[in-house]
C-alpha cells in the first residue's frame, strides 16, 4: 500500500511538473520563402553583321551583411532594449541560376542584334589563344552590389518574473528594411589586347523590402536559445529579401543590355577597331 502511495505521489508530481514546465521558444513570425525567377531572353540571328563575339560568365559579387548575436544583460524586472543590429561584413557570389540565365539572355540579345556568338567562358584567363585570335570582341557583364547595413533594428522584451505557475513571455523582434545598391556594368573588349571598346555603367538601388521576425520565449533560461533562433530567422528573412532584390537587378541589367548593346553600324565600327588593334599588335 505504501509503495502504491509513493508511486501515486511521484506520478502527481511528474504531472504537475510537466504541466508547469515552460513551452519551448518559438518563431512567432517570419516571412515566407521567396523563390527568385530569372527569365531567359531567347533570340536568333536575324541580320548577320559578320562579327564574332564570345561571352564571359557574369562577374562581380555581393557585399553581404551577417546579423551578429548582440549581448544583453539581465538587470531584473522588465528590460526593454532597442538598438541597431550589429552587422558583420562578408561577400557572396550570385545564384548559379542567375549567372547561367543572364549568360543565355545576353547571347539571345546579341543574336537579335546581328552578332555571331561563338562561345562562352568562365574567365578570360581560360580562353584558348586561338579563340582570342578568331573572336572579334568579348562581352563582359558585371554586377557590383552591396547590402544597406543600417536599417535593421532589434527590440527585446525580457520576462519580469518567473514561477512554476505564472510565466511571462519574453520577445525578440528584428525589423527594418533591406535594399541593395551598386552598379550594373557591361563592357566589350578586344580579347587579346584587352583594350576596352565599350563600357556602360548603370547605378542600381533596389526597392526596400520589409524584413521582420519575432521569437517568443519563456524565461531567462530560454534566452540563449531564443536569441539563436532569432538570429537564424532574421538571416533567413534577409536572404528572402536579397532574392527579391537580385530578381529586380537581373531584370534591370537585361533591359539595359537590350538598350545599350551596340548594334548596326556602331557594332560594325567596334569590330573594325578590334581588328585594327590585332593588326597593330601583330596578332
Amino acid at each position: 500500500m505504501k509503495r502504491l502511495r509513493a508511486i501515486w505521489v511521484v506520478s502527481v508530481i511528474a504531472i504537475l511538473f510537466t504541466a508547469c514546465a515552460s513551452p519551448p521558444a518559438i518563431v512567432k513570425f517570419q516571412p515566407s520563402d521567396y523563390s527568385a525567377k530569372f527569365e531567359v531572353v531567347s533570340g536568333k540571328l536575324s541580320q548577320d553583321l559578320g562579327i564574332k563575339v564570345a561571352l564571359l560568365s557574369p562577374q562581380g559579387e555581393i557585399k553581404t551583411m551577417q546579423v551578429a548575436q548582440p549581448q544583453i544583460g539581465f538587470l531584473g524586472g522588465m528590460q526593454i532594449s532597442q538598438s541597431k543590429a550589429q552587422m558583420g561584413s562578408g561577400s557572396a557570389g550570385f545564384p548559379s541560376q542567375m549567372r547561367l540565365n543572364l549568360q543565355k539572355s545576353i547571347e539571345g540579345i546579341a543574336l537579335q542584334k546581328g552578332y555571331n556568338v561563338v562561345s562562352a567562358y568562365e574567365s578570360i584567363e581560360i580562353m584558348p589563344y586561338e579563340d582570342k585570335k578568331r573572336i572579334d570582341m568579348l562581352i563582359i557583364p558585371e554586377l557590383q552590389l552591396g547590402e544597406e547595413e543600417s536599417s535593421i533594428g532589434v527590440n527585446y522584451e525580457m520576462p519580469k518574473s518567473m514561477s512554476m505557475v505564472t510565466i511571462q513571455k519574453g520577445k525578440i523582434n528584428y525589423s527594418g528594411k533591406y535594399s541593395l545598391k551598386g552598379q550594373l556594368i557591361f563592357q566589350i573588349i578586344e580579347p587579346l589586347t584587352r583594350e576596352k571598346l565599350f563600357i556602360k555603367s548603370i547605378p542600381y538601388t533596389s526597392d526596400p523590402v520589409d524584413v521582420e521576425t519575432i521569437v517568443e520565449f519563456n524565461g531567462q533560461e530560454q534566452y540563449a536559445q531564443a536569441l539563436q533562433m532569432a538570429t537564424q530567422s532574421v538571416q533567413k528573412a534577409i536572404n528572402n529579401a536579397r532574392s527579391q532584390a537580385l530578381e529586380n537587378a537581373y531584370k534591370k541589367l537585361i533591359d539595359s543590355i537590350k538598350t545599350y548593346l551596340p548594334g548596326g553600324e556602331e557594332a560594325v565600327n567596334l569590330a573594325k577597331q578590334a581588328r585594327e588593334l590585332k593588326t597593330i599588335k601583330r596578332y
